[in-house]
């Protein structure tokens, strides 16, 4: 073989190696963005998936806020009603046996029913564990503006108007229901709702049967 012909043999070996040598290349980079498209494409199914568990969760924590917000409504209404039987009964108690007016009669049913519906709103409806002087002076506060506008009015509407007392003492309960109940959610128990021994035990108890499902 000639010298010219050594080269060229050359020549032509050193072309077929870089163009195996560029195969390689290309088929490394397909192998390469072949496994990124996959890792994305599984990175996207994940994120959907969670966005997907995200919503759920959501979903399940309004329903769950919603029934338990109807279910402290109900309970703060059928206290309230105990509390007025209480106030009822005295009033009419007092109003018999007494020869007092109208409004010492109403202000010591009313103070007796207050302390009922407290007590038991307390540690039921709202399960709260915040201090209760604090609470009770939170709680004196809203009737050292309600006690004296209702006592006052029923009053002039019982002395003076002629009402029947049991109607106006009616009256002052439902306004009293309605008022107090906003109050007592958003000021006096707002932060500390759920929050006593008997609430952790009953959201312990929930985890538990949900983790054993």
């Amino acid at each position: 073989m000639t010298q010219e012909n050594k080269r060229v043999q050359n020549r032509l070996n050193a072309e077929e190696e870089m163009h195996g040598q560029s195969t390689k290349n290309v088929q490394s980079d397909l192998n390469g963005q072949s496994r990124e498209n996959t890792d994305f494409a599984g990175n996207v199914q994940q994120e959907r998936i969670q966005t997907a568990g995200n919503a759920e969760a959501t979903v399940g924590d309004v329903k769950k806020g919603s029934h338990a917000e109807l279910w402290r409504a109900i309970k703060f209404t059928l206290f309230s009603i105990s509390a007025g039987v209480i106030e009822i009964i005295l009033y009419s108690i007092l109003d018999l046996v007494t020869p007092w007016p109208y409004w010492p009669c109403y202000l010591i049913a009313l103070v007796a029913s207050v302390l009922w519906n407290f007590t038991l709103n307390r540690q039921y409806t709202f399960q709260s564990a915040n201090n209760v002087p604090v609470a009770m002076l939170k709680v004196a506060a809203f009737y050292a503006v309600f006690t004296p506008v209702t006592t006052v009015a029923g009053n002039y509407l019982a002395e003076t108007a002629h009402w029947p007392g049991i109607l106006v003492t009616l009256l002052n309960m439902l306004c009293n229901f309605v008022l107090e109940y906003l109050y007592d959610r958003y000021f006096v128990f707002g932060k500390s709702i759920d929050t006593n021994e008997r609430a952790k035990k009953a959201a312990d108890d929930s985890e538990t049967h949900v983790s054993n499902k």
